[in-house]
């Protein structure tokens, strides 16, 4: 199967609608100059600039022009683009850089350097920062970090003031309110948590075999469907849970249970 690293939810989601006057152009320049990559990671500029991190670099496209942004340390595997403000973060296997927007400089943070960032989550004052290292609260402004759990981090979400932390070994949370974490609040036998959508009941979790349902309050699992080693998870305008594996983008409607695939190949990103 031809290993395909761009998800339709990319291509209706956030191409065309940052770039609908050129929507023809867009889909036949993208495919040319994309077919490629690994695109690990999506996020858009306020103003239609369209970011991709990728397992070699970083790249913008304006609806017209796809344009390389090397970083001077050579090639980077990138995790997960976040902007904040005026500032993209950049996790990487190889570290955290803070990409200022109009210098398009690389700036390397000093706590991650050598660690391999894999989610990045901004809530308030700080970022959160899920690594093979840990999860650590980090402070732009001083380039400083403080480690909360000492683990191997997979992903990072949110709901209210408490953050689900997702491991290799399980589910924990982190309140921000108290500044306190505990592992495993759920099934301890959940691994490879490598994605999580909180809603106000449940968590929607994706591991290598199965989207799993937890009940937030009563801690109860079960499965939702069988999926194949889901990477990345969003939901649609409609709700539903659109799902990234390694055998295609799936839609799945909670209501109904329905599982439906949208698009073949291996997805990263969405």
């Amino acid at each position: 199967m031809k290993r395909l690293f761009l998800t339709a939810a990319l291509l209706s989601c956030v191409l065309i609608s940052s770039v609908s006057s050129a929507a023809e152009h867009t889909s036949s320049y993208y495919h040319e100059r994309t077919a490629t990559l690994s695109v690990r990671s999506v996020t858009r500029q306020d103003g239609g600039m369209v970011w991709f991190g990728t397992d070699r670099s970083l790249y913008s496209f304006d609806g017209y022009d796809l344009t390389p942004h090397p970083c001077p340390d050579g090639h980077i595997q990138i995790n997960k683009l976040m902007i904040v403000e005026d500032t993209m973060l950049i996790g990487t296997n190889n570290g955290l850089y803070t990409f200022p927007l109009k210098e398009h400089s690389y700036i390397k943070a000093v706590p991650f350097d050598g660690y391999r960032v894999r989610d990045i989550l901004n809530y308030g004052p700080f970022v959160y920062i899920g690594t093979d290292n840990g999860f650590y609260r980090y402070d732009r402004s001083t380039d400083t970090a403080v480690q909360l759990y000492d683990g191997n981090i997979l992903s990072l979400a949110i709901y209210g003031d408490v953050l689900y932390v997702g491991m290799w070994d399980g589910i924990g949370t982190y309140s921000i309110a108290s500044g306190t974490f505990s592992p495993s609040q759920f099934d301890s036998t959940i691994r490879l948590a490598s994605c999580i959508i909180p809603d106000d009941r449940y968590l929607w979790v994706g591991t290598p075999a199965r989207l799993l349902k937890i009940d937030r309050t009563e801690g109860k699992v079960s499965d939702a469907c069988q999926l194949p080693v889901a990477k990345t998870m969003c939901r649609d305008s409609e709700g539903c849970l659109l799902v990234g594996t390694d055998n295609g983008l799936f839609r799945y409607d909670p209501s109904s249970g329905i599982r439906e695939e949208i698009h073949p190949g291996v997805i990263w990103s969405s």
